[in-house]
């Protein structure tokens, strides 16, 4: 399948443990940088995912929602990392986030054969 977007979820797999120990840390603001290249990242993989052109990042929160391939109340979730990217929940909804990502691909597959 899409290849490009396995790989930005292996990356979020190798990079997640590092921010999970920054939000331990208590180096909120350190976290916060990668939080949003993760978050953008997320977005992008969906693009990817629904086989749609990733053009303007600022419109792409809100394309979502037409998408046959995304998890529930996409739009609110990545609001809520988007705007809390410091704080050690909003980490926990995108490592979710990525886990739903991963399972809406493999089911994608399956029903693209």
């Amino acid at each position: 399948m899409q290849n490009e977007g396995i790989a930005l979820i292996e990356e979020w797999k190798n990079q997640s443990n590092y921010i999970s120990k920054l939000f331990h840390e208590r180096k909120y603001q350190e976290a916060s940088l990668p939080m949003q290249l993760f978050t953008k990242n997320f977005i992008q993989l969906l693009f990817i995912l629904n086989k749609e052109e990733w053009a303007v990042e600022t419109e792409g929160v809100y394309k979502l929602k037409g998408f046959t391939y995304k998890p529930l109340n996409i739009e609110e979730r990545i609001q809520f990392v988007q705007t809390h990217s410091h704080q050690y929940h909003s980490y926990i909804h995108l490592n979710e986030l990525y886990k739903e990502a991963e399972k809406l691909y493999a089911k994608a597959e399956i029903l693209e054969k």
